[in-house]
């Protein structure tokens, strides 16, 4: 029996792509035009203290930068999550290479975004074809 695929591995080129573009967005985000530094520097050492390794995204910066990217990260976040975890892992070591020690080379930075758009039902059943609205915008859509 063949295996599928012809024997190879699969590549979520989508996910790579958000990958990339969410490494662009943490290098080079900045809140406004007068900023030094890109935002998310300055994240990493907000980290440090708290000895956390939660990488905290402000949902509302990744539309500003890129609103594809807040759509697909918003629609499909278990898909990129991983891609996500390691590309804030990146971004960290390339920054601040200490903060992973050598006890601990496998510590993962994990990301949280925060500012998401707030989503209520506006149906009383709770079926496969519910309509969801976005209580920010007045938008709706049908889950599928």
């Amino acid at each position: 029996m063949d295996s599928y695929g012809g024997g190879g591995y699969f590549v979520d080129e989508k996910a790579i792509r958000v990958e990339n573009i969410f490494l662009e967005f943490l290098k080079s985000f900045r809140v406004d035009a007068y900023s030094c530094e890109p935002f998310y520097e300055s994240e990493i050492e907000a980290i440090r203290p708290n000895e956390s390794n939660t990488m905290f995204i402000d949902l509302s910066h990744v539309m500003r930068f890129n609103d594809i990217l807040q759509k697909a990260i918003s629609n499909e976040f278990l898909r990129f999550e991983s891609y996500m975890k390691n590309v804030c892992k990146r971004f960290v070591m390339e920054l601040k290479p200490t903060f992973i020690t050598d006890d601990n080379p496998n510590k993962d930075i994990n990301v949280a975004f925060y500012n998401l758009p707030l989503i209520k039902r506006c149906d009383a059943f709770f079926d496969e074809c519910a309509i969801q609205c976005c209580v920010d915008c007045g938008g709706s859509w049908r889950n599928n």
